[in-house]
């Protein structure tokens, strides 16, 4: 028989992630918790810890587990925080920083939130060509967009990346187009413009983060990314996509229509993305 397999097809790797994965689930092991030693579970299912650290390896890439080299391995914290996607009882939506999301993350118990600011001229290509209701087939000169670049830092770590994209024969030489906080953010602005927001549709997905993108979020493997662009309009005319990306397990998105109690804030955030 062979050695690496207990029974059947199941290797004795994920024979052992799958008991760690049951443990995880049922509280046995609770969040933040240390795992135990390679050496105590090797000698407790009577495997190699080399078995060990690929189970290991495998509840890292499902995101149930964080494994920091020297010190051990380390089950997630996998309660997310709610991101509004749109405004409630008196909250406004994320979307907007100093009077949504600043003090939507204080009150869950944030202290230091830092949003920092930059401006790229791009061109317009593409799907993001389509949804702004610019001709992909202009020259490029015609298909200049005004990119806030917008990266969202919370007790020093970036949580949020958000860009938002607005064509430039709108953004160009505005407020839009300066590197710098606008208190009253950019939906004012373009209302003073002369562009006020009549409606707006949103495409969420979700998406492998690019290398760079691991390193700068500090996500572990496996650990997909939420894609959230909000299109909106000023009548029949396209006048902003904002895309805002963010690690899965920190975030879940919350849409409410109506009169909504306030209190859905708290059934929303009384969840973790383990069930049990």
């Amino acid at each position: 028989m062979n050695s690496d397999r207990i029974s059947g097809s199941k290797s004795k790797r994920d024979w052992v992630a799958e008991s760690l994965r049951a443990r995880i689930g049922d509280g046995s092991y609770a969040e933040g918790a240390r795992l135990p030693t390679e050496e105590v579970l090797a000698e407790e299912f009577e495997i190699s810890r080399n078995t060990v650290r690929d189970a290991m390896k495998v509840l890292q890439n499902e995101g149930l587990v964080v494994i920091r080299h020297g010190s051990g391995t380390y089950v997630r914290n996998n309660q997310p925080i709610v991101h509004l996607a749109t405004s409630v009882h008196g909250y406004v939506d994320s979307e907007r920083f100093q009077r949504g999301y600043a003090p939507h993350m204080r009150a869950a118990g944030y202290d230091q939130i830092v949003e920092t600011v930059e401006i790229a001229l791009d061109t317009a290509s593409g799907a993001r060509a389509v949804r702004l209701g610019i001709d992909p087939e202009l020259p490029i000169a015609q298909r200049q967009v005004v990119k806030r670049i917008c990266d969202r830092f919370v007790e020093g770590q970036l949580w949020q990346r958000q860009v938002s994209h607005f064509p430039a024969t709108i953004a160009m030489n505005t407020e839009l187009s300066i590197p710098q906080h606008i208190e009253r953010g950019t939906r004012e602005v373009l209302r003073e413009l002369g562009y006020e927001r009549t409606w707006s549709y949103d495409l969420v997905s979700a998406r492998m983060p690019s290398p760079q993108e691991r390193q700068s979020f500090g996500t572990p493997p496996g650990l997909p990314l939420i894609v959230q662009d909000r299109i909106a309009y000023s009548g029949e005319q396209p006048i902003s996509d904002i895309q805002t990306v963010m690690p899965a397990d920190r975030h879940q998105l919350l849409y409410a229509e109506g009169e909504v109690d306030e209190r859905v804030l708290v059934l929303g955030s009384d969840v973790t993305l383990i069930e049990r």
